[in-house]
């Protein structure tokens, strides 16, 4: 099995010497870094399964530090060295981003469990991400014709679709506003507002694919002149405004034949 690379930043020599020891002995495999500025050097050079690094280093401090490797890989688990009295600091680095925390003077006996849970973490969830590109995510619900429902069905689209690989918060707002607006749709024009009647969004996401299925219980509607008004901007703000938003973010748009069931794609 490959040893669990592990990036140790202290500017205390002795200390970086005496602790990277202790984690080859315990079967790491560790580079080391004597200040902020090379620990970004290495961390951008290789890649390693968790971070370590004391808080207070002149020059780039740990903190900045922990901002800069977020940047780079959000995913990757980092562990802060601190001294006891540095409250405040270590919330703020909690805050931030970090993984867990030891105090000074270490002591192994506190490290190792928190290693072996960061890297447990770090290798399901680079399975995970790895496994959501083979794998369908899909779920399917019919809920009220309200759109205060559509809310909850929001957040679950979103919360699969971050752990299959989409990314970018203005992406996720269009993506939200565009399955928003064609539940709203489903709900004003095909259900006629009865509250009766129920909408089901079917939802299908890959690595590659999100697929967006809304359909009403409504009687339909002549969906061609309405596509191909939005399709060359030629709506007004009351009919055809939110077909054109849709079309604006998705990749695909589609009705079926009774025109009582939307289809969006977005791809990655």
């Amino acid at each position: 099995m490959n040893k669990q690379k592990v990036l140790l930043v202290d500017d205390e020599s002795n200390m970086l010497s005496l602790f990277g020891e202790v984690l080859e002995r315990e079967g790491y495999g560790v580079t080391l870094a004597e200040s902020g500025e090379k620990g970004i050097e290495k961390f951008k050079a290789d890649l390693f399964d968790v971070v370590i690094s004391d808080l207070y280093m002149p020059g780039i401090s740990g903190i900045d530090f922990l901002e800069e490797v977020k940047r780079l890989d959000n995913r990757i688990p980092f562990i802060i060295i601190t001294g006891y009295g540095s409250v405040d600091t270590t919330i703020d680095a909690l805050k931030k981003g970090a993984f867990d925390y030891i105090t000074k003077p270490v002591n192994m006996d506190e490290i190792s469990p928190i290693l072996k849970k960061a890297t447990r973490l770090r290798r399901e969830t680079v399975y995970s991400e790895s496994l959501s590109q083979l794998i369908e995510n899909r779920f399917k619900v019919c809920i009220p014709g309200r759109i205060e429902f559509v809310e909850t069905v929001l957040s679950e689209v979103e919360k699969i679709s971050r752990v299959v690989g989409y990314k970018g918060e203005r992406f996720y707002m269009n993506i939200k506003n565009a399955i928003y607006e064609g539940a709203l749709n489903a709900i004003i024009h095909g259900n006629k507002m009865d509250k009766d009647k129920k909408i089901c969004i079917d939802v299908v996401i890959t690595g590659t694919r999100l697929e967006i299925n809304i359909a009403d219980e409504g009687i339909g509607f002549d969906s061609y002149q309405y596509l191909k008004a939005t399709e060359y901007g030629s709506f007004s703000v009351t009919k055809g405004k939110g077909i054109f938003l849709i079309r604006s973010v998705m990749d695909e748009i589609s009705y079926n034949k009774t025109g009582n069931k939307l289809t969006m794609v977005k791809y990655a």
